[in-house]
């Protein structure tokens, strides 16, 4: 009876131990973690005169969580779209800006509707969005 109890025991402090490092593997790490909350995410540059072909917008956001937020990755849906942005990590509760710059150049005259995905250190993948029409 008396090793039945120490088996007993041993089974259960092994068991314990599994359920926690179970636990602990499953809890999301809060690097990845942080929040985003952009002051817009579309912008409307309006009807443009043809001389001014290239168009930049800056989106602000901040950072709503508790963890440093870090742009991993910027990805605009065409050529004529590109992005400027800080690869410094910005701070819970500070601002951060993604400049998004549209070159008309390199696109078909007219209407324009561009998009730019952006990754941080987030469950989330986040939309921006630009668009506006060129006339002579």
């Amino acid at each position: 009876m008396k090793y039945f109890s120490i088996l007993l025991f041993i089974i259960s402090i092994l068991v314990s131990c599994k359920n926690n490092n179970q636990q602990q593997s499953t809890s999301k790490s809060p690097v990845y973690n942080a929040t985003i909350v952009f002051k817009d995410s579309i912008h409307d540059f309006g009807i443009l005169k043809n001389d001014s072909i290239i168009q930049q917008y800056e989106f602000i956001f901040k950072n709503t969580s508790n963890v440093p937020a870090v742009v991993l990755n910027v990805t605009p849906s065409c050529k004529c779209t590109s992005a400027e942005y800080s690869k410094e990590p910005i701070m819970p509760g500070k601002n951060g800006k993604i400049t998004v710059i549209y070159d008309g150049n390199k696109d078909n005259p007219g209407f324009f509707n561009k998009s730019v995905k952006v990754r941080f250190n987030s469950l989330r993948t986040y939309n921006l969005r630009i668009q506006g029409s060129f006339t002579k």
